[in-house]
């Protein structure tokens, strides 16, 4: 006859089962490919507790049997202090012994996709269960060494115990357990992070607050504030509700609380999206500026979520960085709730999702645009210089961003479109004309324009970094090419009476004598066809750099220094008018010498640059102020 001892040792060599999978290293696969941040565990184990709750609230519409299990659906998360451990309690459907098996005895089995191939009703309420049970719930073997789960199947009495520390066996057993649904508890290191309320408290904030179940967070062993104990998720996602059944309000308040900032969105975009990738978006522009707007990371703030889970908000190009100033969120069912932040940025399902996103903030934008010019006008002074990025890295919608771009009139003193700029153009106009710099007011100022202002022609100003870039990329708007006003040849006609006054004397010997007081200075010299009521400006060879690009691009260290400019004078000027005639009378000296390189060093300034030597400059304005009486 066999002793009690034996006889325990057979039943558990019964309840001991192997593996189906090799978990060491689906374990390992999950750590260094699936999973990289351990907070994803309690995300998967609250996942799937809310997806055991959807379930059971599911069968229950045609089973009266359980339809009294349905009246207190929710997720209790207990840490205790003293056992170091973490148990996740739900009152879901629970599971039979055989279950725990199949769903839990191997890797990537899924009881619950398993369940949904096989049931067949309406797409939105199959959207509510969450995933993928086998991989998902080994993430726990992140942070424990030994799990336990027991588990009651709805409408049984009998409750089962599956216990394993992840590595080639599991244990099923019978359990005296009381307990409805399903509980899982982790044990954990004493200093273990996720034995801190607070912490798990951030984590289900972050990841799971809107399971639509109440999730409960209790501590034993730890005095805990009242208030600390009761639900902390919002279970209500705003974006899942009809636009007609969320009030303004309630679209400001869940703005405040995904954007962090106290001002009200300045737009909302509200979108269910149907067809070849379904999704929906909520996503909002702010009325100003973020602080880390202009930050050298460029990070992008829209949250994914998959089936009411978060995922990321970060890594993956959900929107372009040229539309970085988004807050809200996007979710979709058209991804697996365990793939990893690789497999979602390869995944066309983003590309997908992108374009569409960027086709309705585009026309967004050009509604308001056209519908209230003021209000975009405000919107475009806080985020227009990083629209523009878009005409750089996005050149299929390059077109459409020119479009609902503003630019700076010098003619007009205001912001105008580009449509608004060919309106107004001549009619034997083939160009449209800008010219880069640190602020309209030294544009403005700036001679290298007033030829084109005199002749009514206007001239977009750009002061933004990004506008020396795109400007090289895009050569047209509308069939009418983008040049410099600091080019070469601006391709329009000479002024008659400025043509008759240039020619007469000899600008022959002016230039030689530029260019012998200037020498290396400068890369030429020429009679200004542009030159109005200043005597010199300085302009770009042809085919160069403009000097705003020329001093970007030596701030970043692309190149070491600007390249010499042309020195463009205007001979009918009266000082010019002067110097000629002391070259003509042969009676130039250090003066003459003097007042050419304060021309050229104020020519620098009003380019924008400060003049190579400024002792050299400053010797010659005192110089020149002695000479005074």
């Amino acid at each position: 006859m066999q002793d009690s001892g034996d006889m325990n040792n057979a039943q558990q060599e019964r309840n001991l089962h192997q593996f189906d999978a090799e978990v060491g290293k689906v374990l390992h696969l999950m750590i260094n490919a699936i999973y990289t941040n351990s907070d994803t565990c309690l995300r998967e184990l609250i996942s799937n507790a809310s997806d055991a709750c959807e379930n059971l609230r599911y069968l229950a519409q045609s089973d009266e049997i359980l339809s009294s299990y349905v009246q207190d659906l929710h997720i209790e998360i207990i840490l205790n202090k003293k056992e170091n451990t973490l148990s996740i309690y739900d009152t879901g459907i629970g599971m039979t012994e055989e279950e725990l098996r199949k769903n839990l005895g191997s890797v990537a089995h899924s009881g619950t996709q398993k369940f949904l191939e096989q049931r067949t009703g309406d797409r939105q309420q199959d959207s509510d269960f969450i995933g993928k049970f086998g991989v998902g719930f080994y993430s726990v073997f992140m942070i424990s060494k030994n799990v336990e789960v027991f588990s009651c199947k709805a409408g049984s009495a009998d409750v089962y115990k599956w216990s394993s520390d992840g590595v080639s066996h599991y244990c099923v057993e019978k359990s005296e357990e009381k307990i409805r649904g399903t509980r899982i508890v982790v044990h954990l290191d004493p200093n273990s992070e996720y034995l801190d309320f607070h912490n798990v408290k951030r984590v289900v904030k972050k990841y799971s607050d809107y399971v639509s179940v109440p999730i409960m967070l209790n501590v034993h062993g730890d005095a805990v504030q009242e208030e600390d104990s009761k639900c902390v998720n919002s279970s209500i996602a705003v974006w899942r509700k009809s636009k007609n059944e969320v009030s303004k309000q309630q679209y400001e308040d869940f703005y405040k609380e995904i954007a962090e900032v106290p001002d009200s969105p300045w737009g909302v975009l509200h979108n269910v999206n149907e067809g070849v990738v379904e999704f929906t978006n909520l996503l909002f522009l702010p009325t100003n500026r973020t602080f880390d707007l202009f930050s050298s990371e460029r990070k992008r703030r829209v949250k994914l979520y998959i089936k009411k889970v978060f995922i990321t908000d970060e890594g993956v190009d959900l929107v372009p960085y040229y539309l970085r100033f988004l807050r809200g969120v996007i979710e979709t069912d058209a991804l697996p709730l365990n793939i990893s932040r690789e497999n979602i940025q390869n995944s066309p399902v983003i590309g997908k999702i992108r374009s569409v996103i960027v086709k309705r903030v585009i026309d967004f934008l050009t509604c308001k645009l056209k519908n209230n010019f003021d209000e975009y006008l405000h919107f475009w002074s806080n985020f227009g210089s990083v629209l523009k990025e878009g005409l750089c890295e996005d050149h299929v919608n390059a077109p459409l961003l020119l479009k609902i771009s503003l630019f700076y009139s010098a003619l007009k003193k205001k912001f105008i479109t580009l449509s608004s700029y060919i309106e107004g153009c001549k009619q034997d106009q083939r160009s449209i004309y800008y010219f880069s710099g640190e602020s309209t007011e030294r544009m403005l100022a700036n001679p290298a324009i007033e030829g084109l202002l005199k002749r009514d022609i206007d001239v977009l100003l750009l002061t933004d970094t990004v506008d020396s870039f795109w400007v090289g990329m895009i050569n047209e708007f509308e069939g009418k090419k983008f040049v410099s006003a600091s080019s070469f040849d601006l391709g329009i006609e000479k002024d008659q009476d400025a043509s008759e006054a240039n020619s007469k004397g000899d600008n022959d010997a002016l230039c030689k004598y530029f260019k012998t007081c200037l020498g290396q200075k400068i890369k030429d010299i020429r009679i200004s066809d542009r030159l109005v009521d200043s005597p010199v400006c300085l302009v770009s060879e042809e085919g160069g750099m403009d000097s705003h690009m020329e001093r970007i691009l030596v701030t970043r260290k692309h190149i070491e220094k600007p390249s010499s400019k042309i020195l463009e004078i205007n001979p009918s000027h009266d000082i010019l008018q002067k110097l000629r005639s002391r070259i003509e009378a042969g009676t130039c000296g250090v003066d003459t010498e003097d007042v050419v390189h304060l021309m050229f060093d104020q020519a620098t300034f009003l380019d924008g640059s400060f003049p190579e030597n400024v002792v050299d400059m400053s010797n010659r304005i005192n110089r020149a102020l002695s000479r005074i009486g």
